[in-house]
């Protein structure tokens, strides 16, 4: 299950470690993550959709880390919901990467 209780701890801890959640990172997304996305499954805001949108496939996606965390949960939650086992594959890859990132960022 993505998301689990153990790393919904750890990135608790992470966010309030993050100070600045307007700084900008990159997140490089394969063809398949920037694709599903852009389906309309899983629920980014606006300016998230614009910028994946905008960016081509391959080159990585500038995102707020405010919005990358706020996109964490709803990653997780639509792998732990999806119907199809690619799906879960995608979205659960994509919440380790982006738990990844955050990661990063809070050690700064």
């Amino acid at each position: 299950m993505v998301g689990s209780s153990d790393s919904s701890k750890r990135l608790d801890t992470m966010r309030k470690k993050i100070v600045n959640q307007d700084e900008t990172v990159e997140l490089a997304l394969s063809k398949a993550e920037h694709k599903l996305l852009l389906t309309g499954l899983v629920y980014l805001h606006k300016r998230v959709e614009e910028e994946i949108r905008s960016t081509p496939p391959g080159v990585p996606v500038k995102l707020r880390i405010g919005d990358l965390d706020d996109m964490a949960g709803h990653v997780a939650g639509e792998a732990n919901h999806a119907k199809s086992e690619r799906t879960e594959e995608i979205l659960g890859g994509l919440f380790e990467k982006i738990e990844e990132l955050l990661a990063l960022c809070a050690k700064r």
